[in-house]
């Protein structure tokens, strides 16, 4: 009648004379019924090693059966197992975390007699105790992520009671997090086309990024109130648009922490009404995005000159 406190027992057998054992999870089956057999069934030492046990009540049946076929009388084996408290860390939005406030959902095995304990650490060391609010198996807490930590591995320490008293210390999952403040590199290679219906917008970029978020405006001096779409491509074709109106967009990067990049310098092109040349000038429909790229990074460097100039 022993308490186990954990998910493995080892079951040991002694007896007085050289013989081989068996045991059963049923009471009263002959020897040669019982399919349990032993790890070491050696002679006068019989050990066998039971894992994956959870909570509850176990009872064990044993028989030993010498070289004469005689079988001694059975043994009972009866004990109970109380496994400690553990718990699982979810962080809510997932792992790298960005800077600001980050939530974190803690779910115990068991039910608690009080708050359990929780906190975090961002070099190993020292640890921060981080509030927690909740009941029974079901707790939730924040903490915060400075700008100044960039790229940092994070960990934490949990301690939880039972109902029995019985102390826990164990994570069995999220017990370590990334952290991730630092800001993708702005996109600088990017263009605008325009054709009948569409606009389609390329950009280059060399780092890992998760997604790309677009700003669109019907007039120049895009900002981050302009927010269009999120997409996972380096390329867009935009037909939401009318034929004949031009459209400014700006495009950032965004990792896989949810940090944003700065926003793309500002590109511009038409929906063209159709794709045919334009006798007006001889120019060919599908030129005229490239022509208006042109002439909007020559109108955004006048723009700086003037600035310069003024300022001077």
């Amino acid at each position: 009648n022993d308490i186990v406190r954990s998910s493995s027992f080892l079951l040991g057998i002694a007896t007085d004379r050289a013989v081989s054992c068996r045991y059963s999870n049923t009471k009263g089956k002959s020897y040669g019924n019982m399919d349990g057999i032993f790890d070491l069934d050696l002679e006068t030492l019989h050990k066998k090693t039971i894992i994956g046990l959870t909570d509850g009540i176990y009872k064990y049946y044993v028989k030993c059966k010498d070289n004469s076929g005689n079988e001694g009388k059975e043994l009972e084996v009866i004990f109970s197992v109380s496994l400690p408290i553990t718990a699982q860390i979810i962080i809510t939005d997932g792992s790298p975390v960005k800077e600001g406030k980050v939530e974190v959902k803690l779910v115990t095995s068991k039910i608690v007699s009080q708050t359990p304990a929780l906190s975090y650490s961002l070099d190993g060391i020292s640890y921060a105790p981080i509030p927690l609010f909740g009941s029974e198996n079901a707790w939730k807490g924040y903490f915060i992520v400075s700008k100044s930590e960039e790229e940092q591995v994070g960990s934490f320490k949990f301690q939880g009671k039972d109902l029995e008293g019985s102390i826990g210390t164990e994570i069995t999952s999220g017990g370590v997090f990334l952290v991730d403040t630092k800001k993708p590199q702005t996109i600088t290679d990017i263009k605008s086309i325009g054709y009948e219906g569409r606009v389609e917008i390329s950009w280059f970029f060399d780092e890992d990024a998760k997604e790309f978020k677009i700003y669109r405006a019907n007039s120049p001096g895009i900002d981050k109130s302009d927010f269009y779409k999120t997409i996972g491509a380096k390329s867009y074709s935009d037909t939401s648009v009318e034929k004949g109106k031009t459209y400014y967009y700006k495009v950032s990067a965004l990792d896989d922490a949810g940090n944003e990049g700065e926003l793309s310098k500002e590109v511009y092109a038409t929906a063209l009404l159709e794709n045919t040349s334009v006798i007006s000038n001889g120019l060919d429909a599908r030129f005229l995005g490239i022509v208006d790229g042109f002439l909007s990074e020559i109108d955004l460097t006048l723009d700086t000159v003037n600035s310069i100039k003024q300022n001077f």
